[in-house]
């Protein structure tokens, strides 16, 4: 069952339909921005990564000691934003899975579920002893930014969450992504932990952990749930490719 079907939201089928075209014709200028942080990438995979690495393993910290992965890469897509009539490239997203979280992504997609993708994927591991990443997206900017534009993009997802939560995540984002802002080719992680948790990264380095359940799939359905994705072509790439990965 496609992901756009398990939802009776016109606004976003019409969203999905809009994949955009111009931006497979950038593949060769993605590839000569730097991937920072994650492993190197492999032609052999199973769909076109448009410059992103295959596989992304969190670094172990102190604070994040058992980074387990690496995580494969399960979609790619392009972050947009209107600037009044014209769309402006921001990032490129990619989503990274578990192999646990692969077959769970695969239980979805197959119907019978009525918990949304981002709660399927957040539920705690069934393997034990499992407490490294279960799902990781990566943020690989194409134009720069300033630390305040990173951290306000999040409020119109994040309305309805406790202020006192939201507030915590800004902090964190902003302390990891320092006063510099972003530069082309530089990138944040979000790394969602088993049990539970969430790391940022920026180019690699790792931040504070963050424990909240609620924020932690609203952040999650920015991307993928299809009620409030920002990034709904990244949505569309899991959705097409997830099956075509091996679950290990």
């Amino acid at each position: 069952m496609d992901f756009v079907r398990r939802h009776e939201d016109t606004n976003y089928k019409s969203v999905i339909m809009f994949r955009s075209v111009r931006t497979l014709a950038k593949v060769g200028a993605f590839a000569a921005i730097p991937v920072l942080g994650l492993t190197a990438c492999d032609a052999s995979w199973p769909f076109e990564t448009r410059g992103l690495p295959t596989h992304n393993k969190l670094a172990a910290t102190p604070k994040v000691k058992d980074a387990t992965g690496p995580l494969a890469l399960a979609g790619v897509g392009m972050r947009s934003k209107n600037f009044y009539i014209t769309a402006v490239d921001v990032y490129l997203c990619g989503c990274s899975l578990s192999g646990e979280s692969v077959q769970r992504a695969q239980a979805w997609k197959a119907g019978g579920s009525t918990s949304s993708l981002p709660e399927a994927l957040l539920a705690p591991a069934g393997s034990k002893g499992k407490a490294g990443p279960k799902v990781a997206v990566a943020l690989k900017f194409v134009r720069a930014v300033s630390t305040s534009q990173v951290v306000e993009a999040f409020n119109d997802a994040f309305k309805g969450l406790p202020a006192d939560d939201v507030t915590k995540f800004k902090a964190a984002l902003a302390a990891t992504v320092g006063d510099a802002g972003l530069k082309v080719g530089e990138e944040i992680g979000f790394y969602w932990l088993n049990p539970n948790g969430l790391v940022i990264t920026k180019n690699g380095d790792v931040g504070d952990v963050l424990v909240n359940d609620d924020l932690c799939t609203r952040l999650l359905g920015v991307y993928l749930d299809p009620k409030i994705t920002i990034c709904p072509e990244l949505l569309a790439s899991v959705d097409t490719n997830v099956n075509s990965l091996a679950a290990k």
